[in-house]
């Protein structure tokens, strides 16, 4: 099975009111178990503050532990060191990278299994490929 960090936008996508098909699509794929869908607490925090623009708080919280135990989506902890690898990621790329963004960038480029991170933030992968970092990506473009 296909594991995957789910970024803040995608998941503000799946959770907001207006579904694009591509994200229908994985959907499916994370109901059918094609994919394992991954957070961090720290993508949590940013999907709540994003749908905060568009639901009420109590909205808010029930959508985000509906979509966590409905695709079965699995919290990731990461220790210390990856905290640290992380800071000096961000702190090089402090204009593309925001500290969560370096966060997951270094769990998906240091693990043995190697994750895909599912994002919609083309200036990541563009960066990430400039600095030669090993995360793989895919990207999700609305219009």
């Amino acid at each position: 099975m296909k594991q995957v960090i789910l970024d803040t936008g995608v998941i503000t996508t799946l959770l907001g009111s207006k579904i694009p098909e591509e994200i229908i699509a994985l959907k499916v794929q994370l109901l059918e178990k094609e994919i394992q869908g991954h957070v961090t607490k720290q993508i949590l925090l940013e999907v709540a503050k994003n749908l905060s623009l568009i639901y009420k708080r109590d909205e808010i919280d029930s959508l985000i532990w509906s979509f966590l135990n409905t695709y079965e989506i699995s919290i990731i902890e990461p220790d210390i060191a990856t905290y640290l690898r992380a800071g000096r990621l961000q702190y090089r790329e402090k204009k593309t990278f925001s500290a969560c963004d370096s966060l997951i960038i270094t769990i998906a480029s240091n693990r043995k299994d190697k994750f895909t991170i599912y994002t919609t933030d083309g200036k990541m992968v563009e960066t990430s490929k400039r600095i030669k970092n090993s995360a793989r990506f895919k990207i999700y473009r609305f219009s």
